[in-house]
């Protein structure tokens, strides 16, 4: 988990880089983790990069089918 609050504070404080290494390693301990997937979805789609922002929330949702967010994150990257 520490990996994934330190990448959301990175995220809020606007620290973009920081943010994904973090996500990134967040899953690299825990590979099927829907909230890192998620949260790196974000901040991809954020910056533009929809390819692998669509990638990382299917994989959330595959992990995580009972989360309504999952679904409609992905939907907007889509849209």
């Amino acid at each position: 988990e520490l990996p994934l609050q330190a990448a959301l504070a990175f995220a809020a404080a606007n620290r973009a880089s920081d943010a994904e290494a973090m996500l990134r390693e967040a899953l690299r301990r825990a590979p099927g983790h829907p909230r890192a997937r998620y949260n790196l979805g974000l901040l991809l789609a954020r910056g533009g990069r929809l390819a692998e922002a669509r990638d990382e929330l299917a994989r959330a949702e595959a992990a995580d089918l009972s989360s309504a967010a999952l679904p409609y994150a992905l939907a907007t990257v889509l849209w």
